[in-house]
């Protein structure tokens, strides 16, 4: 069984604003980033979002890259490559530019001896394939994933997967959680659930932590139609009637 190890992101973020009597650009102001790994060597070809204003950018060898113009303001900044932890950090624009430095943690996959024998594809997308082809549920490959890379990974499933629908979480604003439009069938019991595995590991984390493009392709089905080994008794208190596996591609 493979497993992952979601390791913490550590980010240092350095705002700079503008020298005492320098003027200020009615142009807006630019964010430059600066990204490297948890060794301090600078990481090239990272994703970069700020989403808000719909800017995007990858870094250079020297892992900076910058984004503007932008207003005034608060701005968050996201920061993805794969095979490392995303991180994300919010950037106070009050001059004519501020910069930001992440520090990324690498992802770190554990495989048991069995996996590792004789390894030459990936046994979990092997899988995938061979479900995709019986016809049964529904399927996102990386190429139909990676048109939604600027959006979060909850919004995308639901424009992507009819039965599934995103709903901002009360206790964390701009956090989105996924529910089936399905009913529960159980009038005490409120909205209908989905369970979530990755990697064929049950996932109740942040679905947050995830892009779109750090995903080699998603199913979906019903808990009647998914395989056997992803079927199980929904608690009363949380029923769940559909089943979302995210296969990664790293």
């Amino acid at each position: 069984m493979r497993r992952t190890s979601f390791a913490l992101v550590s980010l240092l973020c350095v705002l700079a604003t503008p020298a005492r009597g320098a003027r200020t650009s009615r142009a807006g102001a630019t964010i430059v980033v600066s990204v490297a790994s948890n060794t301090y060597s600078p990481l090239e070809n990272v994703q970069v979002h700020v989403r808000a204003a719909r800017l995007s950018a990858r870094t250079d060898w020297m892992g900076e890259v910058k984004l503007g113009p932008l207003p005034r303001g608060i701005h968050r900044v996201e920061v993805r490559l794969l095979g490392y932890m995303p991180a994300s950090a919010d950037i106070t624009l009050d001059g004519d530019t501020a910069g930001v430095f992440f520090v990324l943690e690498p992802i770190r996959v554990v495989l048991d001896t069995q996996r590792t024998v004789a390894r030459m594809v990936s046994p979990n997308m092997a899988g995938y394939e061979r479900r995709k082809a019986m016809g049964i549920g529904r399927f996102l490959d990386d190429t139909l994933l990676d048109r939604q890379q600027l959006k979060d990974l909850p919004i995308a499933l639901s424009m992507l997967l009819p039965g599934l629908r995103a709903a901002e979480d009360r206790g964390r604003p701009g956090k989105y959680v996924l529910f089936s439009s399905r009913s529960s069938g159980r009038a005490d019991t409120g909205p209908c659930f989905v369970d979530v595995y990755v990697e064929g590991k049950r996932y109740d984390g942040d679905l947050d932590d995830f892009g779109p493009s750090d995903l080699a392709g998603i199913e979906f089905y019903s808990m009647g139609s998914a395989p056997v080994e992803y079927r199980r008794p929904s608690p009363s208190k949380r029923p769940a009637c559909q089943v979302l596996l995210l296969w990664l591609r790293y």
